[in-house]
């Protein structure tokens, strides 16, 4: 399981006005000196600004911290 610490928001524009927020998490890689990241969870819609896409971001990763700390779910990450 992804510690939420090892949990971070990136946000892409894929296009003119199309920005979309991603939830990265850390991988566990020994065989290298690199930080590796794989995809957790993405932007159902683009948003019309980086701002908008990035609250939307966090906004999911708090939502994540906040299941964590009652108790539920989290295996997924």
């Amino acid at each position: 399981m992804t510690s939420i610490t090892d949990m971070a928001v990136t946000v892409e524009e894929q296009g003119d006005g199309a920005f979309v927020w991603k939830l990265i998490a850390a991988t566990n890689t020994e065989a290298s000196d690199a930080l590796h990241y794989r995809i957790v969870q993405t932007a159902s819609a683009p948003q019309a600004s980086y701002m908008s896409a990035l609250a939307l971001g966090v906004s999911a990763m708090r939502r994540i911290a906040a299941t964590r700390r009652a108790g539920g779910p989290s295996s997924r990450f």
